[in-house]
């Protein structure tokens, strides 16, 4: 349950599996952005949904990597490694697809070239009651 200006909206969600996503899309907007570059979240309700997104300053994503990344196992190319050992092997994304999906939401991004990134995801409110 969250509330927001004296609203309140539920969420019928597993929070652990919330927490992961938007660990996931924070976790890869700060590893995108530049140093010293803000990561900026929202949250929106839009009609029955409510709607987080994660938007990075970093350098974007080609077109032909956004059909991509919610597939399991796939790294975008020239995904740099980072801290070491990175033992993701493409699937936090997926997982967050995964997730949504079990919850009756959805995921999506906003990208191009030279324009950072933004990711979000979508939930569900319950109808009043539930």
């Amino acid at each position: 349950m969250f509330h927001l200006w004296n609203k309140r909206w539920n969420i019928l969600a597993d929070a652990g599996r919330i927490k992961h996503a938007l660990t996931t899309y924070l976790t890869n907007a700060l590893t995108s952005s530049p140093p010293g570059r803000p990561v900026e979240v929202q949250l929106r309700v839009e009609e029955a949904l409510a709607r987080v997104s994660v938007h990075n300053e970093g350098a974007g994503i080609a077109r032909e990597e956004l059909d991509h990344l919610w597939e399991r196992f796939y790294r975008a190319k020239g995904s740099a490694v980072q801290h070491g050992l990175d033992l993701s092997c493409g699937l936090p994304l997926y997982l967050c697809w995964v997730f949504m999906e079990r919850h009756e939401g959805s995921v999506g991004v906003q990208s191009a070239p030279g324009q950072g990134a933004t990711f979000w995801l979508t939930l569900p409110i319950a109808s009043p009651g539930t």
